[in-house]
């Protein structure tokens, strides 16, 4: 027989969120158009844009970015 749990008697229900990092590359040249260090913003070897966004707790993080040449 199965046995309904809540999840609030969890040990996991009050523990941190393990943050990541989750990496986008965009095609073409772009730059950071603010201060924010949730995320960083790289050239790659092929002249694309590389994104690196910190990611916890399922939270959006707003990009800003403008056009490079």
């Amino acid at each position: 027989t199965r046995k309904e749990v809540s999840i609030y008697s969890r040990y996991w229900f009050k523990t941190d969120a393990q943050p990541s990092v989750i990496q986008l590359e965009l095609k073409g040249n772009w730059l950071k158009a603010d201060d924010s260090k949730k995320y960083e913003v790289a050239k790659t070897t092929q002249g694309n844009t590389l994104i690196k966004v910190n990611c916890a707790y399922g939270l959006a993080t707003p990009l800003k970015l403008i056009k490079g040449n």
